[in-house]
């Protein structure tokens, strides 16, 4: 998952930020249809889809057994150091995320 500020200096102890991910998702959608290469389109893609699943399995709530958060919560969202919660636009963009998927669907193999 990507941390909250890339260019700060002790990035490794700091937050990670789910809304940031989502976003990065949707910019390597984009990417994978923007371009004319076939290999980067495909890379493009799948790294998106890693992102999204990502979310799912580790952030989406019901994160465990015992999650009495509704389902469907982002969690870990960070837009200031060292906020931690569910932020409405990384639900938003996870959201853009999956619509996207399901308008660009892929041919079974």
């Amino acid at each position: 998952m990507t941390w909250y500020d890339l260019d700060d200096q002790g990035v490794h102890y700091r937050n990670r930020d789910t809304s940031a991910a989502a976003i990065m998702a949707g910019g390597l959608f984009r990417l994978s249809t923007a371009t004319k290469d076939s290999v980067r389109a495909v890379r493009y893609r799948e790294a998106g889809e890693r992102i999204v699943q990502s979310l799912i399995d580790g952030y989406l709530t019901p994160v465990g057994d015992g999650d009495k958060t509704p389902p469907g919560v982002l969690r870990h969202g960070s837009g200031v150091r060292p906020h931690d919660s569910m932020l409405i636009y990384g639900q938003y963009y996870l959201l853009e995320d999956l619509l996207w998927l399901e308008q660009h669907k892929q041919p079974s193999k």
